[in-house]
């Protein structure tokens, strides 16, 4: 194996990144762009009035370009069986709150790293250990914040564009999910 790949639920991606955006210190974030009529990324997701706007802004720009590479829907047959034969693909989900390392052991045996090091230092960086949040990049971290967050039209626009991820990727077997919002 020559690396980890980290996927995680695409509807929470949408939600962080929406969050995010709207204060990211980056240059691409700040530099004003011809799509959006000279305006920065940033300047755009902050003139929307509600956070559901937001959402609905972030699913079909930055976010979706992260899905598609997240599903490998570029098409490009050759790395995705590269990466599939490669890479050890771990859920965020299971990671995040990976107290007892069942991961992490598997990235160090994946990686052949020695245990021993690297899982007092997942520890001391994880934000169940030491590590507190910034206010720059951490909001939350938490899962499932998608279930509390979209309304009923941001659910059902985010099925219309992503359902195919969700499903590609094991987090949805259907479009059910929107009827329970």
């Amino acid at each position: 194996v020559l690396g980890v790949r980290i996927i995680r639920d695409p509807r929470d991606m949408v939600i962080s990144g929406a969050h995010y955006h709207g204060r990211g210190a980056e240059d691409w974030l700040n530099a004003e762009q011809d799509i959006f009529s000279g305006k920065s990324y940033c300047e755009m997701i902050n003139s929307l009035g509600s956070m559901q706007e937001k959402y609905r802004f972030e699913m079909r720009h930055t976010a979706s370009y992260v899905i598609r590479q997240m599903v490998h829907a570029d098409h490009n047959e050759a790395l995705h069986r590269f990466i599939e034969k490669n890479f050890l693909t771990i859920r965020y989900e299971n990671l995040i709150d990976d107290q007892d390392l069942v991961e992490v052991g598997k990235i160090c045996d994946s990686l052949k790293l020695p245990r021993d090091v690297v899982g007092p230092a997942f520890v001391r960086n994880s934000l169940f250990g030491e590590k507190k949040k910034d206010t720059q990049h951490i909001r939350s971290g938490k899962t499932q914040q998608w279930k509390t967050e979209f309304d009923r039209r941001t659910a059902e626009e985010f099925s219309s564009l992503h359902q195919e991820a969700l499903e590609a990727l094991g987090y949805e077997e259907n479009s059910d999910w929107v009827r329970q919002l």
